[in-house]
């Protein structure tokens, strides 16, 4: 990493997005824990290992990223909808979803990058 002056860390499981750090963490599933442990072992260990080398760094923790027409998370929920008419939801439906699109994602990445008064720190990226 020698010569880095800006590390944008875009924590994204492809399957979970990384406000799983948080929303796992608790779950009574111990393979979502180990999800939530690993992204916040992550977190800190970019975070040490700035502050060792005088880096500034980011960490950006969005929600399920979408792109209409290529995701697969979104666009199969539009589908189900535009099927059936309805979406149903199993459960208490307790699970909040707030998906942001890649596109925001990308402007929120280029404004933390411009230093002013954005670094070192983490930001929570979710649609509205």
């Amino acid at each position: 990493m020698e010569g880095l002056y800006r590390n944008v860390d875009l924590a994204v499981d492809l399957l979970d997005s990384s406000t799983s750090r948080y929303t796992k963490e608790d779950s009574t599933d111990a393979a979502e824990q180990v999800i939530a442990d690993h992204l916040a072992n992550g977190e800190a260990d970019l975070q040490r290992w700035a502050e060792i080398n005088g880096v500034e760094w980011v960490v950006v923790r969005p929600a399920m990223i979408y792109e209409l027409g290529i995701d697969k998370n979104i666009m199969e929920i539009m589908r189900l909808i535009q099927r059936w008419g309805f979406f149903p939801v199993l459960g208490k439906g307790s699970g909040l979803r707030q998906p942001v699109h890649v596109e925001d994602v990308a402007n929120a990445c280029m404004v933390m990058m411009s230093g002013r008064g954005t670094m070192n720190r983490v930001y929570t990226l979710s649609g509205g």
